[in-house]
């Protein structure tokens, strides 16, 4: 990845994923777009397992899901491109 690109693509995925501001208002293409990437499902676990009036373990089985999924293709990309020269 070029340098910089990282933090190019930041910024976008936090807006889009509702961190900032609420996206109700948003057209359903968006937020099933930011539903995808992994910055949403995050938000949406540590919210839900920091809320007070959540029971038991606070786990969202499909956010987790969402950031296995993220996590693998990660793996199989760094695994990929990844040299010790």
């Amino acid at each position: 990845m070029p340098a910089g690109l990282g933090r190019k693509l930041l910024l976008p995925l936090v807006f889009v994923s509702g961190i900032f501001f609420p996206m109700d208002g948003a057209p359903a293409w968006l937020q099933n777009v930011a539903k995808a990437f992994p910055v949403r499902p995050l938000a949406d676990a540590l919210q839900y397992v920091f809320d007070p009036r959540t029971k038991g373990a606070g786990i969202n089985g499909v956010d987790l899901a969402v950031l296995g999924a993220w996590l693998l293709v990660g793996l199989v990309i760094a695994r990929r491109s990844f040299r010790w020269t």
